[in-house]
């Protein structure tokens, strides 16, 4: 049986309905119009990055592990996750089925060094501290807002 090609492949991820491709989907676009290869496997999803579990990433991780990925292009480094021990986790099976992993604004950072992985775990941690920080001033904020609805009965009236 004849081997899989392996092919370049993007990801983009939204975290919310809120937010908005565009600028991750133009970056990504630029940069394909510059690669060789056309036949391009396109993977994006609205899904937060905390847990990692979107179908179009777990999509991706798999073929990275049947070794059907030449590449990986995202525009940062977080939109791979927020997640510190699963964004290693796939970098580490990627970096071994022989994926380069390119990172838009970063083009330096080249994770199939050690350099570069310290950096990428660095900027995963940041990512992550960022996601924890979000989600406790989400609390505190959901957390004023009903005190301040029960105060003017907006809460008990349903207003």
């Amino acid at each position: 049986m004849k081997p899989a090609t392996k092919r370049m492949y993007t990801y983009e991820r939204q975290s919310t309905d809120y937010q908005h491709l565009a600028n991750q989907t133009r970056f990504l676009d630029e940069w394909a119009k510059q690669q060789p290869e056309s036949n391009i496997v396109r993977r994006s999803e609205v899904i937060s990055g905390r847990k990692m579990t979107g179908q179009g990433l777990q999509t991706l991780w798999d073929d990275v592990n049947a070794d059907l990925v030449k590449s990986l292009t995202v525009y940062s480094v977080d939109r791979l996750g927020r997640n510190m021990r699963q964004a290693c986790n796939f970098l580490h099976d990627a970096l071994a089925h022989d994926v380069e992993i390119i990172i838009l604004n970063q083009p330096q950072l080249k994770l199939n060094t050690a350099e570069g992985r310290m950096m990428f775990q660095m900027i995963m941690s940041f990512a992550e501290f960022e996601a924890c920080k979000i989600s406790d001033r989400t609390k505190v904020g959901l957390h004023r807002a009903a005190r301040t609805c029960r105060k003017c009965r907006h809460y008990e009236e349903g207003n």
